[in-house]
């Protein structure tokens, strides 16, 4: 229990771009770890769930930096300009 909490804490400080790359390496990780399950080689299946949770982890961090990213000004557009 006291790995994930130290992982959500990393995740949390983590700028976006050395969490786009460890979400990509948890990805190849699970990919892997798939692999060894069906063949039969995997010791702890549980490691699964521990990464497919870190995954969420990693992307929910990534989700809630974009919507606090400060946005561009959005230029409203009228009903005569969208005819255009």
């Amino acid at each position: 229990m006291a790995a994930n909490n130290k992982i959500a804490t990393a995740t949390k400080t983590a700028p976006a771009v050395n969490l786009n790359e460890e979400l990509a390496a948890k990805r190849v990780e699970l990919i892997e770890t798939k692999r060894s399950h069906a063949a039969g080689e995997l010791v702890n299946p549980r490691a699964l769930g521990r990464i497919r949770k870190e995954i969420a982890r990693i992307q929910t961090e990534l989700n809630r930096k974009d919507s606090t990213e400060p946005v561009s000004e959005v230029k409203e557009v009228t009903p005569e300009e969208e005819k255009k």
